[in-house]
């Protein structure tokens, strides 16, 4: 007897699913946020910082749907400042060419180029790569104080 296809999920797959989850946790959290009372935020902010422990754990597929997710301007400020977060704290260097992007990128919402620039940080990347990110952002005329 052949089984159906659902039982045949790769860790592709499921970690795809996985992710998805808790970038839609997060919105869902990020949307009661905005009328709770900062003692509630405190906690409910906590929730979203703890899935950074299983993110870490994620293979490459968590990295990519991570960029994509950041790059979005139509997904909530704040969940996208989480995944620029997540990104670094992976520390994939697959994670480089979004957050570079979003640091260089005059467009972005100053926050989100700095979350960018500390995630830079934490990435398995050469010095010299993340020395020249540097580099281009402190001659950026529209960076933020804080990048520089």
């Amino acid at each position: 007897m052949i089984e159906p296809k659902e039982s045949f999920r790769t860790e592709h797959d499921l970690i795809g699913e996985r992710l998805e989850f808790m970038l839609g946790e997060m919105e869902r959290i990020v949307a009661v946020e905005s009328s709770a009372h900062p003692l509630e935020v405190r906690d409910l902010d906590r929730r979203i910082r703890n899935f950074g422990g299983e993110i870490q754990k994620m293979n490459m597929t968590a990295v990519a749907r991570l960029s994509a997710y950041m790059r979005d301007r139509s997904r909530p400020y704040k969940s996208r400042l989480y995944a620029a977060a997540f990104l670094g704290l992976h520390g994939d260097a697959g994670g480089m060419t979004a957050l570079r992007a979003a640091v260089l990128d005059p467009q972005e919402e100053p926050g989100l180029r700095t979350a960018a620039l500390s995630g830079l940080g934490s990435l398995r990347v050469d010095q010299l790569t993340i020395r020249r990110t540097l580099e281009a952002a402190a001659a950026d005329p529209v960076a933020p104080e804080m990048l520089l």
